[in-house]
């Protein structure tokens, strides 16, 4: 129980870099600009189906 316990820790991610957060925040803008975003009733929508 111990080993599936650590091996689960190791896989989940810690903290991303600066860079990788400023990357993530790049791409979510150019998804805003592409319109490829979901409205809130939207995702209310796809949250009951």
């Amino acid at each position: 129980m111990l080993k599936t316990f650590l091996h689960e820790l190791q896989k989940k991610p810690g903290r991303i870099s600066i860079e990788q957060y400023n990357q993530e925040i790049d791409e979510a803008m150019e998804e805003v600009k592409r319109a490829e975003v979901y409205s809130h009733d939207e995702v209310v929508k796809r949250s009951k189906s």
